[in-house]
Protein backbone atom coordinates (compact mmCIF):
# COMPACT_ATOMS: atom_id res chain seq x y z
CA UNK A 1 0.00 0.00 0.00
CA UNK A 2 1.79 3.35 -1.17
CA UNK A 3 1.27 5.91 1.51
CA UNK A 4 2.25 9.43 0.63
CA UNK A 5 1.93 12.68 3.20
CA UNK A 6 1.34 16.54 2.31
CA UNK A 7 0.54 19.34 4.51
CA UNK A 8 -0.85 22.63 3.39
CA UNK A 9 -0.38 25.69 5.19
CA UNK A 10 -2.08 29.03 5.99
CA UNK A 11 -1.13 30.67 3.23
CA UNK A 12 -2.45 28.41 1.01
CA UNK A 13 -6.22 28.61 2.51
CA UNK A 14 -6.49 32.42 2.98
CA UNK A 15 -10.15 32.85 1.58
CA UNK A 16 -12.40 30.63 -0.44
CA UNK A 17 -11.29 30.82 -3.56
CA UNK A 18 -7.42 29.62 -2.56
CA UNK A 19 -9.42 26.75 -0.56
CA UNK A 20 -10.78 25.33 -3.58
CA UNK A 21 -7.46 25.21 -5.18
CA UNK A 22 -6.38 23.44 -2.38
CA UNK A 23 -9.45 21.01 -2.79
CA UNK A 24 -8.27 20.83 -6.50
CA UNK A 25 -4.97 19.57 -5.55
CA UNK A 26 -6.18 16.76 -3.11
CA UNK A 27 -8.81 15.43 -5.61
CA UNK A 28 -5.32 15.03 -8.53
CA UNK A 29 -3.78 13.76 -6.02
CA UNK A 30 -6.47 11.00 -5.30
CA UNK A 31 -6.15 10.12 -8.52
CA UNK A 32 -2.93 9.25 -8.95
CA UNK A 33 -2.07 8.12 -5.35
CA UNK A 34 -3.32 5.22 -3.26
CA UNK A 35 -3.69 6.44 0.15
CA UNK A 36 -3.02 10.04 1.12
CA UNK A 37 -2.60 12.06 5.14
CA UNK A 38 -3.11 15.15 4.69
CA UNK A 39 -1.96 17.64 7.47
CA UNK A 40 -4.30 21.27 7.86
CA UNK A 41 -3.39 24.19 9.36
CA UNK A 42 -5.34 26.65 9.88
CA UNK A 43 -6.97 28.92 7.45
CA UNK A 44 -4.98 32.45 6.72
CA UNK A 45 -4.37 34.74 9.50
CA UNK A 46 -6.55 32.44 12.32
CA UNK A 47 -3.78 32.00 14.52
CA UNK A 48 -2.27 35.00 14.64
CA UNK A 49 -6.47 36.36 14.80
CA UNK A 50 -6.92 33.87 18.00
CA UNK A 51 -3.79 35.15 19.09
CA UNK A 52 -4.94 38.87 19.43
CA UNK A 53 -7.96 37.35 21.00
CA UNK A 54 -6.15 36.53 23.79
CA UNK A 55 -4.13 39.18 24.64
CA UNK A 56 -7.34 41.42 24.34
CA UNK A 57 -8.80 38.94 26.91
CA UNK A 58 -5.68 39.52 28.94
CA UNK A 59 -6.01 43.34 29.21
CA UNK A 60 -9.78 42.66 29.81
CA UNK A 61 -10.64 44.80 26.53
CA UNK A 62 -14.03 43.40 26.54
CA UNK A 63 -15.15 45.71 23.40
CA UNK A 64 -11.98 44.46 21.14
CA UNK A 65 -12.05 40.92 22.54
CA UNK A 66 -15.67 40.34 21.46
CA UNK A 67 -15.23 42.26 17.66
CA UNK A 68 -11.94 39.77 17.48
CA UNK A 69 -14.46 37.03 18.45
CA UNK A 70 -16.84 37.73 15.74
CA UNK A 71 -14.48 38.28 13.14
CA UNK A 72 -12.83 34.91 13.94
CA UNK A 73 -16.59 33.01 13.72
CA UNK A 74 -17.31 35.43 10.92
CA UNK A 75 -14.84 34.67 8.75
CA UNK A 76 -15.16 30.68 9.24
CA UNK A 77 -18.80 30.61 8.58
CA UNK A 78 -18.16 33.23 5.27
CA UNK A 79 -15.76 30.03 4.16
CA UNK A 80 -18.92 27.34 5.24
CA UNK A 81 -21.46 29.80 3.24
CA UNK A 82 -19.43 29.55 0.61
CA UNK A 83 -18.26 26.54 -0.22
CA UNK A 84 -20.62 24.27 1.54
CA UNK A 85 -23.98 26.13 0.52
CA UNK A 86 -26.16 23.56 2.13
CA UNK A 87 -24.25 23.68 5.36
CA UNK A 88 -24.48 19.85 7.02
CA UNK A 89 -26.27 19.48 10.26
CA UNK A 90 -23.57 17.49 11.26
CA UNK A 91 -20.14 20.01 10.92
CA UNK A 92 -22.58 23.22 11.30
CA UNK A 93 -23.26 21.52 15.42
CA UNK A 94 -19.37 20.42 15.58
CA UNK A 95 -18.32 24.19 14.34
CA UNK A 96 -20.89 25.49 16.70
CA UNK A 97 -19.52 23.57 19.43
CA UNK A 98 -15.64 24.91 18.78
CA UNK A 99 -17.46 28.38 18.46
CA UNK A 100 -19.05 28.16 22.16
CA UNK A 101 -16.21 25.80 23.89
CA UNK A 102 -13.54 29.11 22.57
CA UNK A 103 -16.18 31.90 23.84
CA UNK A 104 -16.47 30.17 26.94
CA UNK A 105 -13.19 29.64 27.61
CA UNK A 106 -12.41 33.47 26.77
CA UNK A 107 -15.24 34.78 29.57
CA UNK A 108 -13.33 32.12 31.91
CA UNK A 109 -10.18 33.83 31.52
CA UNK A 110 -11.57 37.21 31.95
CA UNK A 111 -12.97 36.66 35.15
CA UNK A 112 -9.04 34.85 35.81
CA UNK A 113 -7.64 38.10 34.36
CA UNK A 114 -4.64 36.37 33.27
CA UNK A 115 -4.32 33.70 30.31
CA UNK A 116 -1.97 30.22 31.36
CA UNK A 117 0.18 28.47 28.99
CA UNK A 118 -2.60 25.77 29.11
CA UNK A 119 -5.65 27.71 28.58
CA UNK A 120 -3.46 29.76 25.50
CA UNK A 121 -2.88 26.34 23.84
CA UNK A 122 -6.83 25.36 24.54
CA UNK A 123 -7.65 28.94 22.53
CA UNK A 124 -4.67 28.38 19.36
CA UNK A 125 -6.01 24.75 18.87
CA UNK A 126 -9.11 26.38 17.58
CA UNK A 127 -7.65 27.09 14.22
CA UNK A 128 -6.65 23.91 13.14
CA UNK A 129 -10.25 22.14 14.59
CA UNK A 130 -11.97 24.68 12.25
CA UNK A 131 -10.03 24.39 9.39
CA UNK A 132 -9.47 20.60 8.92
CA UNK A 133 -13.26 19.84 10.01
CA UNK A 134 -14.35 22.36 7.68
CA UNK A 135 -11.91 20.72 4.78
CA UNK A 136 -12.62 17.15 5.53
CA UNK A 137 -16.95 18.33 5.00
CA UNK A 138 -16.11 19.50 1.61
CA UNK A 139 -14.20 16.68 0.33
CA UNK A 140 -17.02 14.51 2.13
CA UNK A 141 -19.69 16.68 -0.06
CA UNK A 142 -17.41 15.83 -3.50
CA UNK A 143 -18.09 11.70 -2.73
CA UNK A 144 -14.60 11.32 -2.02
CA UNK A 145 -13.22 8.46 0.95
CA UNK A 146 -12.53 10.66 3.39
CA UNK A 147 -11.75 10.59 7.30
CA UNK A 148 -11.17 13.07 10.02
CA UNK A 149 -9.00 12.36 12.84
CA UNK A 150 -7.92 14.32 15.47
CA UNK A 151 -3.89 14.64 16.03
CA UNK A 152 -4.38 15.42 19.85
CA UNK A 153 -5.11 11.57 19.54
CA UNK A 154 -2.24 10.02 17.98
CA UNK A 155 0.75 13.20 18.86
CA UNK A 156 1.12 12.77 22.31
CA UNK A 157 3.67 15.59 24.19
CA UNK A 158 4.24 16.18 27.68
CA UNK A 159 2.36 19.31 29.30
CA UNK A 160 5.07 21.69 28.50
CA UNK A 161 2.18 23.78 27.09
CA UNK A 162 3.12 26.50 24.17
CA UNK A 163 6.20 24.38 22.99
CA UNK A 164 4.97 20.61 24.16
CA UNK A 165 7.95 17.92 23.64
CA UNK A 166 6.75 14.97 21.55
CA UNK A 167 6.73 11.27 23.65
CA UNK A 168 8.14 9.68 20.55
CA UNK A 169 7.74 6.18 21.30
CA UNK A 170 3.92 6.66 22.11
CA UNK A 171 3.12 8.91 19.67
CA UNK A 172 4.21 5.79 16.89
CA UNK A 173 2.28 3.32 19.01
CA UNK A 174 -0.54 5.68 18.65
CA UNK A 175 -0.46 6.65 15.29
CA UNK A 176 0.03 2.27 14.36
CA UNK A 177 -2.60 1.81 16.42
CA UNK A 178 -4.96 4.17 14.50
CA UNK A 179 -3.75 5.07 11.53
CA UNK A 180 -3.68 1.48 9.55
CA UNK A 181 -7.24 0.62 10.24
CA UNK A 182 -8.60 4.24 8.75
CA UNK A 183 -6.88 3.52 5.60
CA UNK A 184 -7.96 -0.04 5.49
CA UNK A 185 -11.87 2.15 4.49
CA UNK A 186 -10.81 5.27 3.27
CA UNK A 187 -8.29 6.54 0.45
CA UNK A 188 -7.42 10.38 2.76
CA UNK A 189 -6.98 10.84 6.10
CA UNK A 190 -7.61 14.76 7.29
CA UNK A 191 -5.15 15.15 10.21
CA UNK A 192 -5.34 18.99 12.22
CA UNK A 193 -1.43 20.11 12.30
CA UNK A 194 0.06 22.15 15.12
CA UNK A 195 -1.83 20.50 17.96
CA UNK A 196 -1.31 17.52 20.27
CA UNK A 197 -2.60 15.73 23.50
CA UNK A 198 -1.25 14.94 26.66
CA UNK A 199 -1.82 11.44 28.15
CA UNK A 200 -4.44 12.70 30.32
CA UNK A 201 -6.38 14.21 27.25
CA UNK A 202 -5.01 17.58 27.72
CA UNK A 203 -5.05 19.88 24.66
CA UNK A 204 -0.99 21.04 23.50
CA UNK A 205 0.58 23.26 20.72
CA UNK A 206 3.97 22.12 19.00
CA UNK A 207 4.99 25.62 18.62
CA UNK A 208 6.66 26.91 15.42
CA UNK A 209 6.34 25.53 12.24
CA UNK A 210 4.50 22.59 14.22
CA UNK A 211 2.09 21.75 11.35
CA UNK A 212 5.36 20.38 9.51
CA UNK A 213 6.52 18.39 12.42
CA UNK A 214 3.22 17.11 12.31
CA UNK A 215 3.66 15.78 9.39
CA UNK A 216 6.93 14.48 9.50
CA UNK A 217 6.30 12.40 12.91
CA UNK A 218 3.13 10.63 10.91
CA UNK A 219 5.46 10.16 8.07
CA UNK A 220 8.10 8.32 10.28
CA UNK A 221 5.13 6.54 11.87
CA UNK A 222 3.95 5.24 8.61
CA UNK A 223 6.65 4.73 6.65
CA UNK A 224 5.66 7.30 3.90
CA UNK A 225 7.15 7.19 0.49
CA UNK A 226 7.18 11.09 0.79
CA UNK A 227 6.22 13.73 2.61
CA UNK A 228 5.29 17.13 0.50
CA UNK A 229 4.94 20.27 1.48
CA UNK A 230 2.88 22.58 -0.67
CA UNK A 231 4.55 26.20 -0.05
CA UNK A 232 3.98 29.38 -1.35
CA UNK A 233 7.23 29.16 -3.71
CA UNK A 234 8.27 26.49 -6.22
CA UNK A 235 11.11 25.11 -4.04
CA UNK A 236 13.96 25.86 -2.15
CA UNK A 237 16.29 28.66 -4.03
CA UNK A 238 20.03 28.73 -3.43
CA UNK A 239 19.73 32.61 -2.53
CA UNK A 240 16.95 34.50 -0.62
CA UNK A 241 14.57 34.80 -3.50
CA UNK A 242 13.24 38.14 -2.00
CA UNK A 243 16.64 39.63 -2.79
CA UNK A 244 17.70 37.66 -5.90
CA UNK A 245 14.70 37.52 -8.65
CA UNK A 246 16.29 35.93 -11.09
CA UNK A 247 16.59 32.12 -10.41
CA UNK A 248 15.71 28.82 -10.47
CA UNK A 249 15.03 26.72 -7.58
CA UNK A 250 17.00 23.78 -6.40
CA UNK A 251 16.25 20.39 -8.02
CA UNK A 252 17.48 18.19 -5.31
CA UNK A 253 19.23 18.80 -1.75
CA UNK A 254 20.69 16.31 0.72
CA UNK A 255 18.88 16.18 4.45
CA UNK A 256 22.42 17.70 5.45
CA UNK A 257 22.48 20.94 3.07
CA UNK A 258 18.72 21.62 4.01
CA UNK A 259 19.71 21.56 7.56
CA UNK A 260 22.84 24.10 7.23
CA UNK A 261 20.61 26.73 5.09
CA UNK A 262 17.55 26.40 7.98
CA UNK A 263 20.30 27.35 10.33
CA UNK A 264 21.85 29.77 8.66
CA UNK A 265 18.59 31.49 7.57
CA UNK A 266 16.44 29.56 5.19
CA UNK A 267 12.85 29.77 6.48
CA UNK A 268 10.80 27.49 3.72
CA UNK A 269 11.73 24.00 6.54
CA UNK A 270 12.58 24.11 9.93
CA UNK A 271 15.19 21.78 10.96
CA UNK A 272 12.87 19.70 13.78
CA UNK A 273 10.77 18.71 10.62
CA UNK A 274 13.92 16.88 8.61
CA UNK A 275 15.05 14.50 12.07
CA UNK A 276 12.14 12.32 11.46
CA UNK A 277 12.70 11.74 7.42
CA UNK A 278 16.46 11.75 7.95
CA UNK A 279 15.82 8.51 10.28
CA UNK A 280 14.31 6.56 7.80
CA UNK A 281 15.55 8.66 4.45
CA UNK A 282 11.95 9.55 3.43
CA UNK A 283 12.26 12.15 1.24
CA UNK A 284 10.67 15.73 1.49
CA UNK A 285 9.49 17.23 -1.20
CA UNK A 286 8.56 21.24 -1.53
CA UNK A 287 6.07 21.87 -4.25
CA UNK A 288 4.01 25.32 -5.09
CA UNK A 289 0.28 25.31 -4.11
CA UNK A 290 0.12 28.21 -7.21
CA UNK A 291 1.91 25.84 -9.70
CA UNK A 292 1.51 22.54 -8.68
CA UNK A 293 2.63 21.68 -11.74
CA UNK A 294 6.33 22.50 -11.25
CA UNK A 295 8.45 19.61 -9.63
CA UNK A 296 9.33 21.52 -7.09
CA UNK A 297 12.67 20.41 -4.89
CA UNK A 298 13.61 16.82 -3.96
CA UNK A 299 15.72 16.53 -0.40
CA UNK A 300 16.42 13.24 0.43
CA UNK A 301 19.58 11.46 2.26
CA UNK A 302 21.99 11.46 -1.03
CA UNK A 303 25.23 13.57 -0.45
CA UNK A 304 25.82 16.41 -2.47
CA UNK A 305 28.11 19.32 -1.67
CA UNK A 306 28.87 17.70 1.89
CA UNK A 307 30.67 14.50 0.21
CA UNK A 308 32.91 17.03 -1.66
CA UNK A 309 33.62 19.01 1.64
CA UNK A 310 34.48 16.08 3.80
CA UNK A 311 36.76 14.32 0.84
CA UNK A 312 38.99 17.33 0.94
CA UNK A 313 40.10 16.86 4.64
CA UNK A 314 43.31 14.66 5.11
CA UNK A 315 45.22 13.28 7.87
CA UNK A 316 41.49 13.72 10.05
CA UNK A 317 39.04 11.33 11.03
CA UNK A 318 35.23 12.42 11.34
CA UNK A 319 32.56 11.47 13.94
CA UNK A 320 29.03 11.94 13.37
CA UNK A 321 27.15 11.24 16.09
CA UNK A 322 23.46 11.50 16.25
CA UNK A 323 20.20 11.66 18.94
CA UNK A 324 18.10 8.57 18.67
CA UNK A 325 15.24 10.54 19.49
CA UNK A 326 14.05 13.85 17.52
CA UNK A 327 15.00 16.86 19.76
CA UNK A 328 17.66 18.78 19.60
CA UNK A 329 21.53 18.57 20.30
CA UNK A 330 21.50 20.37 24.39
CA UNK A 331 24.35 22.02 26.35
CA UNK A 332 23.67 19.23 28.64
CA UNK A 333 24.05 16.85 25.77
CA UNK A 334 27.75 18.73 24.38
CA UNK A 335 28.91 18.85 28.13
CA UNK A 336 28.91 15.07 28.54
CA UNK A 337 30.64 14.63 25.37
CA UNK A 338 33.26 17.17 25.65
CA UNK A 339 33.90 15.63 28.87
CA UNK A 340 34.33 12.23 27.76
CA UNK A 341 36.23 13.08 24.94
CA UNK A 342 38.87 15.31 27.48
CA UNK A 343 38.86 12.26 29.72
CA UNK A 344 39.83 9.85 26.80
CA UNK A 345 42.53 12.37 25.14
CA UNK A 346 40.90 12.69 22.13
CA UNK A 347 42.39 15.90 20.03
CA UNK A 348 39.36 18.15 18.60
CA UNK A 349 39.98 19.71 14.98
CA UNK A 350 36.56 20.88 14.11
CA UNK A 351 33.22 20.24 15.81
CA UNK A 352 29.31 21.15 14.00
CA UNK A 353 26.13 20.88 15.70
CA UNK A 354 23.25 21.04 13.22
CA UNK A 355 19.91 20.23 14.72
CA UNK A 356 20.12 16.38 16.62
CA UNK A 357 23.21 15.57 14.84
CA UNK A 358 27.31 16.99 16.04
CA UNK A 359 30.18 16.06 13.27
CA UNK A 360 33.12 16.01 15.43
CA UNK A 361 36.88 15.83 13.16
CA UNK A 362 39.62 15.07 15.13
CA UNK A 363 43.33 14.90 14.43
CA UNK A 364 44.97 11.96 13.35
CA UNK A 365 48.11 10.92 15.60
Amino acid sequence: MKITVHKFGGASMKDAESIKNVLEIIKNLHNKENKILIVISAFGKTTSALEKLVDFAIKNDLKKQEEQLLKIIGFHQEIINTLLPNNPTELTQKIDNYFTELKNIIIATNLLGDVPPRIYDRVMAFGELFSSNIITEILKQENLPVFWQDAREIIITDPTYKHAQVLYEITNEKILQTIPGILEKHDIVIIPGYIAGTLDNKTTTLGREGSDFTAALIANAMNAESLTLWKDVPGIFPKNPEKFHQQEPVEKLSYKELLKMSFYGAKVVHPKTIAPLQQKNIPLIIKSFKNPQLKGTFISDESLLSQDIETELKNKTIITLQKKDFDFISPKDLILLFNAMEAGNLPVYQTSVVANEIVIITENE
